[in-house]
């Protein structure tokens, strides 16, 4: 390795869990990178129980010999497993650029100019923290563009972060500065969103630019995934725990930030609202009525959010609601193709 540790100004850090399906993609995207700077590369599998770790060893075993001679490549001890969070602050750690970009093992970059572009733009702008762009979506096989909240405007403060509908940019869309490691509470460790606090933190720093270009793609329903997981939910009982938890890490952003109770109030209400639609489809009316009680917002998460409120009251319509949402939704973004076209 010919690279001086004092020449990198990007550190990539990898984190990957039984995505041996994946990880090549992944990999792919971030050697690929052409740029005019120094970048490591820091890899963490946390204990997969499938090939993951033995195809990332694989993988660069046979890397180029000159990329191995120029890119300084960490691949930390995985052998216990930490959970995402602390896997990405171990990465954190070992990092030694001034920006951190990231990407988990089972999404990939499409751009090969990604980290330049990024860079670039950061380091032109001394008021930026984090640097995000949009992500293209690949489910099944098939890429398709979505909206993401990131795209309103290209330079977000910590209050359009906070109260966004959903994820405010894609995680391998993250490029923020190194010192997040200053920032980030002890409790993000077992903070149960944790790419949402990663976003705030780095936010919290200056603040954060969107580059209009999609520069990743974003895999849904991947094995093992979050959007894998909660669809094998039955039940709506993971997703009752999430965000019974996110409503108490969302408390203890409100002692950190005080200026930004109101945006937080709304955020809450978005969990409420999850979590009540777990109840609703574990059959749990009671529940479900109390925390749409609480969910009363002047930023709806969306349509169903807010008709789901107004139908409280009735058991009988908000389970026929329920039976009938994916119906619904459905037609409305079929709709919403036929009326863009």
């Amino acid at each position: 390795m010919n690279v001086s540790m004092s020449d990198i100004k990007v550190s990539v850090c990898i984190i990957s869990f039984n995505q041996q399906n994946y990880i090549r993609q992944c990999l792919d995207g971030v050697f690929s990178q052409k740029t005019n700077f120094e970048y490591e590369v820091i890899i963490r599998d946390d204990c997969s129980t499938d090939n993951t770790y033995l195809t990332i060893m694989e993988y660069i075993d046979t890397l180029d010999e000159e990329k191995k001679k120029n890119i300084k490549i960490t691949v930390l001890d995985g052998t216990k497993n930490i959970g995402a969070n602390n896997n990405f602050i171990e990465t954190f750690k070992t990092s030694v650029g001034q920006w951190l970009a990231i990407c988990e093992g089972d999404d990939y970059w499409c751009d090969q100019g990604k980290l330049q572009k990024q860079y670039d733009y950061a380091i032109s702008h001394s008021d930026c923290s984090l640097v995000v762009h949009p992500a293209l979506i690949s489910e099944n096989n098939v890429i398709r563009k979505t909206s993401w909240a990131c795209m309103n405007k290209t330079i977000n403060q910590l209050s359009d972060v906070i109260r966004a509908k959903g994820q405010f940019s894609p995680t391998g869309s993250y490029f923020f500065k190194r010192e997040i490691l200053n920032v980030l509470p002890l409790w993000f460790s077992t903070a149960p969103v944790g790419d949402y606090y990663m976003e705030i933190f780095a936010t919290s720093l200056g603040s954060c630019h969107t580059i209009p270009d999609a520069m990743s793609v974003y895999r849904i329903n991947s094995t093992g995934s979050w959007s894998d997981l909660l669809k094998k939910d039955r039940n709506g009982q993971r997703i009752i725990n999430t965000y019974l938890s996110q409503l108490e890490y969302l408390d203890k952003l409100a002692e950190i930030f005080p200026s930004c109770v109101d945006d937080i109030t709304i955020k809450r209400s978005h969990a409420q609202y999850a979590a009540a639609m777990g109840y609703l489809a574990n059959g749990d009316y009671t529940n479900f009525r109390i925390l749409m009680d609480k969910s009363d917002t002047n930023g709806w998460y969306d349509n169903m959010h807010s008709i789901f409120y107004y139908l409280r009251n009735s058991r009988a319509l908000s389970m026929l609601m329920f039976r009938f949402k994916p119906a619904i939704k459905s037609a409305v973004m079929w709709g919403r193709r036929v009326f863009n076209n």
